[in-house]
């Protein structure tokens, strides 16, 4: 078989048996499944305020005055602000579009068993409907049916923003603990890298699926991305920063 049929059984086999699988595509390998807001140093900014000032500034943007606190964690992480979500789809195509955008250094495809992550985070295995989960920002702890969280949970999000529904993206929301998910329930998860052999098929399938960056991302900004890639202008930019990139190293330092 090909590395890209390899990679396709090894799929097949981490999600045999598993009823409701979420994926995550990585561009490496030794990317931590640790979210956003735990990356970052936050001696300048805490996560309260953070919350606080999307609420007030992005309202002409987003109707935040009818959205839950987890609601507004949803347009946050969408928004690319650090927040305490971690993105995962249901959708494998989607998740390997993650893996093989842009310069993949050694993509993989993480599978979560969400309904043993939540066994293990709440006692029971069921997929938690946003809803039952309460964030409250101004103590920057998370809730679940009343009880303060701990372990990281599997939540299925209102499907409120385009994003969201065209990735069919769920999350993943950390409580107390900041270790990353492979450290806190590594039984939950498979790591599945992509040969580099195989990208160039993986790329293939993904343009016969339609998977691009407008229906990934189905707003003014995907779509110029995806008009940008489509006719070749992605390309050009970058051959003529190298030109330019030349042509500054030849020429004498300024005296």
């Amino acid at each position: 078989m090909s590395a890209w049929q390899d990679f396709l059984e090894e799929v097949r086999t981490a999600t045999r048996g598993v009823p409701y699988p979420f994926y995550r595509g990585c561009p490496s390998a030794g990317h931590a499944l640790l979210p956003s807001l735990f990356r970052v140093r936050r001696k300048r900014f805490t996560e309260c305020n953070l919350f606080f000032d999307f609420f007030a500034f992005a309202k002409p943007l987003v109707n935040t005055q009818t959205l839950k606190p987890i609601e507004v964690l949803f347009e946050m992480r969408h928004a690319g602000i650090p927040t305490r979500l971690l993105d995962w789809t249901t959708t494998f195509a989607v998740a390997l579009y993650f893996a093989v955008a842009g310069r993949p250094e050694a993509p993989c495809v993480w599978v979560l068993e969400p309904d043993k992550l939540n066994q293990k985070a709440s006692g029971h295995g069921l997929l938690v409907q946003s809803d039952a989960v309460e964030y409250d920002h101004e103590h920057e702890t998370v809730l679940y049916l009343g009880k303060k969280l701990q372990h990281p949970l599997a939540i299925f999000p209102t499907m409120q923003n385009p994003r969201i529904f065209a990735q069919k993206g769920h999350f993943t929301i950390h409580g107390a603990s900041e270790k990353p998910l492979e450290s806190i329930a590594p039984e939950c998860l498979t790591r599945i890298p992509l040969p580099a052999a195989a990208v160039d098929e993986a790329r293939t399938f993904l343009h016969l699926a339609g998977l691009n960056e407008y229906s990934v991302f189905p707003d003014i900004d995907g779509l110029a991305r995806y008009l940008i890639k489509e006719h070749g202008l992605e390309r050009r930019s970058r051959v003529a920063a190298g030109k330019a990139g030349k042509k500054r190293q030849g020429e004498p330092a300024p005296t």
